[in-house]
């Protein structure tokens, strides 16, 4: 009897342990590099995979439910230099912290010409009947 009741324990916990969600998260922001100031609205990915985020106001993310792996995530956003993290370790029960300071990017456009010719436009004749 105790040897059925001690498998029958034995069983539940390695079920139990093998329901567990074998999932973490990672989180923390984007600043520019020079001003220190965040960076709202970056993109956030998780290379590799469907998972990413974007950024808050404050610069602030979060990205849930990533199995458990080592990852490269990057942050992105335009007029800035991408940046890439790498070895960022997840793990069930504990976040990973990963924070970006992107550097200004210029961004070279082509030029552009504006030129006028004298056009003459027509007068408008206005006329008015009264009774």
């Amino acid at each position: 009897m105790h040897k059925i009741i001690f498998i029958s324990i034995l069983v539940f916990l390695s079920n139990s342990l093998l329901a567990q969600d074998l999932t973490g998260d990672v989180y923390g922001r984007v600043f520019d590099f020079v001003t220190k100031q965040p960076i709202p609205f970056a993109n956030v990915i998780v290379l590799g995979t469907d998972y990413g985020a974007a950024t808050n106001e404050d610069g602030f993310f979060k990205i849930t439910g990533l199995p458990v792996n080592t990852y490269q995530i990057r942050a992105s956003v335009v007029g800035y230099n991408p940046q890439t993290k790498t070895d960022i370790v997840i793990q069930t029960g504990k976040p990973a912290e990963a924070d970006f300071e992107l550097s200004p990017q210029a961004i070279e456009i082509e030029g552009v010409t504006v030129t006028s010719d004298y056009f003459r436009k027509d007068p408008i004749e206005v006329s008015s009947i009264r009774s």
